[in-house]
């Protein structure tokens, strides 16, 4: 195996380690003062490093050391700061703002200024009008790539806040307790415990592993896992196998270490400061609103020169020609606030999905989840609460449900209530109390009190318990006990323990208390072993007995029943534990009274969800600290998910010359390192009935969706933690003894169903990847809704044929559960995709590696694919997926940084929320361009007329502008405030290939449907301003260039009427008249551009629900953009001092008309063809019209 320094950290090719350029060879020195990483703690012992740093370590037992204290972290922080690196250099602001002039649009605008300023120049007499759009285009670019700029800086604020949602942690023992802080709080000479799955924090050295590897291809380039121990290997520090380094993933195993370098004096760091730098990647998202820029610049770029070109043709003056040819035409085409609409777009969908409990860590990944079409989910914690419950208990052949032995039940209130009072009282007021509590401590051996009844008083008996376990005490000779003399001995020391059927136990310090539940059928009632006493011969023990020893001196393996001894490996075999710092004497009734009380129910604990359910479930029968205190710990083997099961080597209580070796794990793997089984506390060998009992038991459980976990134990001479270490894995693992099994309930969560409902009904199949068994995937899977269909094992029973008989290609077979083992069997593409055409699929006992194959096969066919995953080995799944999600709250840091999205909640319906946000995002990004582009027609119909025709200009440069900036900004940036429509997830995903933001259906509508239609409006609404006046068409055509101003020849034969002499009277159409009217008919086209957009920003509100059933005024930014158009287009029109600069003029009631026939025929058009694409979505009218 390749170790970590066998790729030299020196500069190598001219390149550092991350990649980026070496430094001039002048700069050697300097390199070297920045760059050097000097260590020696690798060649320092454990013992020499921790007390270099101060760190409290029990070296024979370190996960009790102390670690540092408060003030000593307090006092380091100080001198060594946080433990985070310095930055890298990033583009100045001013740099960032220059930037946003490089745009292929702006840039575009800004030649497009700097001509219109030469050619005012170069006229003469000059041109007034061109110096304001020469100084507008100018100031719109400024201004708009101000807003680009302050946009993306919001953007970026708003990526960094939810990346610092996610804090890297660790866990760290300080003051002697293991607590979990974030990464950047390390001090050097904190104690770290590494498990799998971890990020290293900081560099570390070794000083305990459980064959702890690193992956450390941050630093290397290499994905070899690298073993870290506690030895040294080498007298180079990258090579010497004792240290591990920031930014290295824990992949395998677990260790703890000592922290010895933070922030920049990492090896990383050093690297770092040689060479930092960033680099960002246009998003997916990006490039397409990049191609729809340059589309729109090409077209813009070809129309103005083939204009341009047509206006010299026609020996106009070449600098008007190039002005309202070639620089207006731009003006026209180019929308100059898309940029920050997208961009506006982007942050805000960003906001909804935090606020939505997602966090994106990709943009284009918002837009890419409108497009999933199938999701690999995760079962455990994503599909279910990941809150495990015990369900049935199968143990010395037999099965229980798992609440047939119960808890023993709390004392009255009023007995707890009277101890705590007695217990605070001094030792002054307890010898007053007299005599009673005297005798009390003297005679009260062991006595039994039934709430409503005497109490039960043992006489002397020459019965014992094993192990100096006292039974309960029988029914024989009562004496009268109150609550007051309950209450008292508890106060004094005294045990009260419940009993299973209602009574209470009293015993002395030197007595112990047992609670024996027998198994239905005994005959021996509830109580269990009989009368008990201080002597004499032993009682039998029950196999499914249920003891609770008070003390660690009472416990005893061999003394153990079958149920206990099952109780006791998965207590100790068990990686969780209780958070709360009361939780060390929670379990024990032999305390202070009010810990009797605490439920385990109501603390919060930390690990994995099955340990969890399994320590909740055994603290409750038995005291968790008194097992865990007398097995202590000398070696353990954690659960991977290769190998399926876990490994704890403890001492034996009673005999030092012993060690207990515990397993836990999947029942059919636990059952294979097996020889013997444990029934009737007698040692069988393993038969073909016994495996036929235990598979019976495991699939009855699994057919109910229970998470099925097998224990074993064996017992063999003591050994040292490093004879453990050296020996052979498969001498652990072989020669156990199977106890039993235990079976947890994981309830689906609220929600899903409906989750994967919704999904199902927007065409996305759910399937699910989980290491459970198919027994208990499949149960899940029904309950959660991912599988309706029938599978071949039913098809099979349907028909009365053996499981298996049934092919995949039977058409009944509409769901198909899968193993990992069916998997490894699968070697051609036609066999996979025999199953990965199924509606419904479940795969069960599969690998992470297997996900990997999982997600490669569902992208050959096409479909993209998202993938949830938490652990470490998921990691390649995740980053092959188009869309990797990771959970927040459950997940390893690996995962996480795999992923493009987190759900901080961890739950399934937080991915369909993402989804339909995705698809939401790209509907409003599409409504945005439909209703930006089709102005651009209107905008270029006057030009066409004004270079073809020669007519007056319908529309001046200085209003074309304030159209895309000032009318047309407000609605389109509201669109991004549009919700969903209602079908949003009614729809099957959207092709890629076909379905783009800028293709032939939309081009189509904006240009040629809508666009075309508001220019044939807005050119009557231009001639009626000239009928309105009396002019004739006549006057109007070829007189665009020597007419319409106040210095422009005058109209004879205006307005002629028959005078009272039957002789024609006519009146002078004057120059200044004639630039009233021209103004008035500028107007006239402005304000039914404007009005025609103000009408098409509602229809524009849905691509397919009609906008009647979507709600008009349901978005009110909309209505705040419209209002912002129309105080617009009114003050350009009717505000007098602004006449002259805009060239408008007071328009009549008549021109106002036209524009409603866009609202009559828009309406129409888009109403017709929302309704075509919802009843037929496939129809010909629905692909090539319908954008």
């Amino acid at each position: 195996m390749p170790r970590f320094g066998r790729k030299p950290l020196e500069v190598e090719n001219g390149v550092t380690p991350n990649g980026a350029p070496a430094e001039p060879p002048g700069e050697a020195d300097k390199v070297a003062e920045r760059g050097a990483y000097t260590v020696d703690e690798h060649l320092l012992s454990p013992q020499e490093v921790a007390a270099r740093f101060g760190t409290a370590v029990d070296w024979p037992s370190p996960v009790n050391s102390k670690g540092l204290t408060s003030d000593q972290v307090k006092r380091l922080r100080e001198q060594h700061g946080l433990n985070r690196l310095t930055p890298p250099k990033e583009k100045s602001e001013i740099v960032k703002f220059l930037l946003q002039f490089t745009n292929p649009l702006m840039a575009l605008l800004v030649v497009a200024g700097s001509l219109t300023y030469m050619a005012y120049a170069l006229q003469s007499p000059r041109d007034r009008n061109n110096l304001i759009l020469a100084t507008a285009l100018i100031v719109v670019v400024t201004l708009t790539c101000t807003m680009s700029y302050f946009q993306e800086r919001s953007a970026s604020n708003v990526m960094a806040s939810l990346k610092a949602m996610m804090p890297a942690q660790c866990t760290v023992t300080r003051d002697g307790k293991p607590t979990k802080v974030e990464a950047h709080d390390l001090v050097p000479g904190d104690l770290v415990t590494l498990r799998l799955g971890d990020r290293i924090p900081a560099d570390i050295r070794i000083i305990e592993s459980f064959d702890l590897k690193v992956e450390c291809s941050s630093l290397t380039g290499e994905s070899d896992l690298v073993a870290a121990t506690v030895e040294r290997h080498h007298d180079a520090a990258a090579e010497a196998g004792n240290l591990v380094f920031m930014s290295s993933l824990a992949m395998n195993g677990e260790g703890r270490g000592i922290v010895i370098r933070t922030g920049d004096n990492t090896m990383i760091g050093k690297i770092a400061t040689l060479a930092s730098g960033t680099s960002t990647h246009r998003s997916t998202l990006q490039v397409e609103v990049h191609r729809l820029v340059w589309f729109v610049g090409i077209l813009a770029f070809t129309m103005g020169m083939l204009l341009f070109a047509i206006g010299l043709g026609r020996r106009m003056n070449p600098l008007s020609a190039f002005v309202n040819g070639f620089i207006l035409v731009i003006v026209a085409n180019v929308p100059e606030g898309l940029p920050a609409t997208v961009t506006s777009l982007l942050t805000l969908t960003a906001l909804r999905l935090r606020d939505r409990r997602v966090l994106i860590k990709r943009t284009d990944i918002i837009e890419n989840l409108g497009v999933a079409t199938i999701i690999a989910s995760d079962k455990t914690g994503t599909l279910t609460q990941n809150r495990m419950s015990v369900g049935n208990v199968w143990a010395n052949q037999e099965l229980h449900d798992g609440s047939h032995f119960q808890p023993p039940p709390q004392a009255p209130e009023p007995v707890l209530e009277r101890a705590s009072r007695l217990a605070k009282l001094s030792r002054m007021s307890r010898r007053s109390a007299g005599g009673a509590l005297s005798r009390l401590s003297k005679g009260l051996a062991s006595t039994s009190y039934r709430p409503g009844r005497a109490a039960v008083e043992n006489p002397a008996s020459d019965v014992t318990s094993p192990a100096g376990l006292t039974p309960y005490a029988s029914n024989a000779s009562l004496r009268r006990t109150s609550l007051t003399d309950m209450a008292a001995s508890m106060a004094l020391g005294r045990v009260s323990r419940p009993r299973g059927d209602g009574t209470f136990d009293v015993t002395t310090h030197g007595a112990a208390v047992h609670l024996a539940t027998l198994k239905e059928g005994d005959g021996a009632g509830p109580a269990g072993a009989g009368v008990g006493s201080s002597s004499g011969a032993k009682a039998p023990i029950a196999p499914l007995a249920m003891q609770c020893p008070s003390s660690v001196e009472a416990v005893s393996w061999d003394a153990s029943s079958t149920l206990t001894q099952l109780l006791t490996v998965a207590t100790v075999c068990n990686k969780s534990k209780y958070d709360d710092a009361s939780a060390a004497g929670a379990g024990s009734v032999a305390v202070a009274v009010p810990t009797m009380r605490v439920d385990p129910n109501d603390r919060k604990m930390l690990g994995d969800a099955t340990d969890c359910g399994l320590l909740r479930y055994c603290d409750r029968r038995i005291p968790s600290h008194i097992l865990r205190r007398a097995y202590r710990i000398i070696f353990d083997i954690p659960f991977n998910s290769a190998n399926k099961w876990a490994i704890t080597v403890t001492q034996c209580p009673g005999d030092p010359a012993k060690n207990v070796i515990m397993m836990k794990g999947a029942p059919e793997i636990v059952l294979t390192k097996c020889t013997h089984h444990m029934h009737n506390r007698t040692e069988k060998p393993i038969d073909e009935e016994f495996k036929s009992s235990m598979m019976g038991a495991y699939e009855s459980c699994g057919f109910m969706g229970e998470r099925v976990i097998g224990f074993a134990y064996k017992i063999v001479p003591a050994q040292r933690h490093d004879d453990y270490r050296a020996a052979d894995e498969s001498a652990l693992s072989s020669g156990l003894v199977f106890l039993g099994l235990i079976s947890l309930v994981d309830p689906p969560r609220e929600g899903v169903l409906e989750a994967v409902d919704r999904c199902r009904n927007a065409g996305i199949r759910v399937a699910m990847v989980t290491g459970d068994h198919p027994l208990t995937a499949e149960a899940i899977a029904r309950k959660v809704g991912i599988v309706t269909l029938q599978t071949p094992r039913e098809v099979a029973a349907q028909d009365g044929l053996p499981i298996g008989s049934v092919p995949l290609s039977d058409e009944r077979v509409g769901a198909v559960v899968v193993t990992g083992t069916q998997i490894r069997e699968l070697k051609t593409e036609e066999e996979w995709d025999q199953i990965l055409i199924k509606p419904e699929i479940v795969f069960a006992r599969t690998s992470p590696q297997q996900k990997l194959q999982i997600v490669e096969n569902l992208q050959r066919l096409g479909e993209v694919v998202a993938v949830t995953g938490d652990g470490v080995n998921d990691a390649p799944a995740l980053k092959r997926a188009q869309i990797g999600v990771a959970m927040g709250k459950g997940g390893s840091d690996v995962a996480r940084e795999a992923a493009d999205i987190v759900l901080m909640d961890d739950q399934f319906p937080s991915i369909v929320n993402a989804i339909e946000e995705g698809r939401t995002i790209y509907d409003n990004l599409k409504k945005t361009i439909a209703y930006t582009l089709t102005h651009a027609t209107p905008e270029v119909v006057p030009l066409f007329l004004n270079l073809v025709l020669n007519m007056p200009l319908g529309l001046s440069g200085l209003l074309i502008l304030s159209i895309d900036l000032l009318t047309e900004q407000g609605p389109a940036i509201s669109l991004a405030y549009e919700g969903a429509e209602s079908n949003v997830m009614d729809r099957p995903p959207r092709d890629l290939a076909e379905d783009r933001l800028i293709d032939g259906p939309l081009i189509r509508y904006a240009y040629l449907i809508a666009g075309m239609w508001q220019g044939v409006l807005c050119m009557l609404s231009y001639f009626t301003v000239f009928w309105w006046h009396g002019v004739p068409l006549a006057w109007i055509y070829n007189t665009g260039n020597t007419h319409w101003t106040a210095a422009a020849p005058p109209f004879e034969g205006w307005k002629c009427v028959n005078g009272a002499d039957g002789k024609q009277q006519c009146q002078t159409l004057t120059g200044d008249i004639q630039e009233r009217i021209y103004w008035e008919s500028q107007s006239a086209w402005y304000c039914t551009l404007v009005m025609c957009q103000f009408w098409h920003i509602f229809m524009c509100k849905t691509r397919q629900v009609s906008i009647f059933r979507h709600g008009i005024f349901r978005n009110p930014i909309t209505l705040f953009g419209v209002a912002i158009s129309l105080a617009t287009i009114l003050v350009v029109t009717y505000v007098p001092f602004l006449q002259p600069i805009f060239t408008t003029f007071t328009l009549n009631g008549v021109a106002w008309l036209p524009q409603l026939g866009f609202l009559g025929f828009g309406l129409l058009w888009t109403e017709l063809s929302k309704r075509a694409v919802r009843r037929d979505p496939q129809s010909w009218w629905a692909r090539r019209m319908q954008w």
